[in-house]
């Protein structure tokens, strides 16, 4: 899940500190993909107050679940990429992002006390370099306000990325539109907004070159 694995993970980090900005309020929708539908399905449909068919599940609340089914990173890769749209190259990085997933044990706890309020163990989630790129080829798809609260979370991805070099299954049919994402950190008026929502602590412009150059180097 996205959105849930970019707080997990930045929170995570020993630099990470979660900002108090409208990117980390309470989701009204749940995007995520498995490889495993059926078994999902299974397990979703039951907790769902209804469900349109497989991936689409209506939770109790209001809260709406899609899930989309990938096929294996090497099996996209078989595919001729060179007019991808950026919708395509969405779904191939969203399919990076969950072959490099890292398992991790989660906690949540109360902020006013400190109490412990539910956990789990070897959760798969998404790692920094695979939000990353997911992040910075789905921003280049969205409409705003969608589009700048995914430059948000890449924002705060690339401050906590430990300056990895760039996993071998980076697919390189990625490199353009991640580059354009990289660009946007470039723009005065976005930077303004940036340092505006995430309280000044980010020094977005200066991680996003790095990011680049790490690029440059595969």
């Amino acid at each position: 899940m996205g959105g849930t694995a970019v707080v997990i993970q930045v929170a995570a980090s020993d630099q990470g500190r979660l900002p108090r900005t409208h990117s980390w309020g309470v989701t009204v929708d749940v995007d995520a993909l498995t490889r495993e539908m059926p078994l999902v399905h299974e397990k979703l449909s039951i907790l769902a107050v209804n469900h349109r068919g497989e991936g689409l599940y209506t939770m109790p609340g209001g809260l709406h679940v899609d899930v989309i089914e990938t096929t294996s990173l090497a099996s996209l890769l078989d595919t001729d990429w060179e007019f991808a749209s950026g919708l395509e190259l969405a779904v191939l990085a969203h399919a990076f992002a969950n072959t490099t997933a890292e398992f991790i044990d989660v906690t949540a706890v109360d902020e006013a006390t400190g109490e412990r309020l539910t956990g789990a163990t070897g959760i798969q989630v998404a790692s920094v370099i695979g939000l990353i790129v997911m992040k910075a080829a789905t921003s280049q798809v969205r409409r705003e306000p969608k589009r700048f609260v995914d430059l948000v979370d890449l924002a705060w991805l690339l401050n906590v990325w430990s300056q990895e070099q760039i996993t071998p299954e980076f697919p390189s049919q990625l490199t353009g539109t991640v580059t354009s994402a990289l660009d946007e950190f470039r723009q005065p008026r976005i930077l303004s907004r940036l340092r505006y929502d995430t309280e000044g602590v980010l020094e977005v412009d200066r991680t996003a070159e790095m990011f680049r150059s790490a690029l440059a180097k595969r």
